[in-house]
């Protein structure tokens, strides 16, 4: 699988679990990479996985969207 990571920040500190920490090394968030590097783990699916995050700055809340896209070859056989 191809891992497409809109904006990765490699200035970051992350846990072992790649988990990133605030600023203040308080508390641990979800990450882009967190979800980068468990879907490594599956190279060898044909597919392409696409991440990204989009903060809002006034509420606090971020949100990381992963949008997976593969063929199904089951279906491309039945067409033929």
């Amino acid at each position: 699988m191809k891992v497409n990571v809109s904006g990765l920040a490699e200035n970051h500190e992350y846990d072992e679990r790649n988990l990133v920490f605030s600023l203040s090394h308080k508390h641990r968030y979800p990450s882009k990479k967190m979800f980068a590097e468990f879907l490594k783990g599956y190279k060898d699916v044909e597919g392409t996985a696409e991440i990204w995050a989009q903060h809002n700055l006034q509420t606090g809340v971020v949100i990381i969207t992963v949008e997976l896209s593969y063929k199904l070859k089951d279906m491309e056989d039945e067409k033929a």
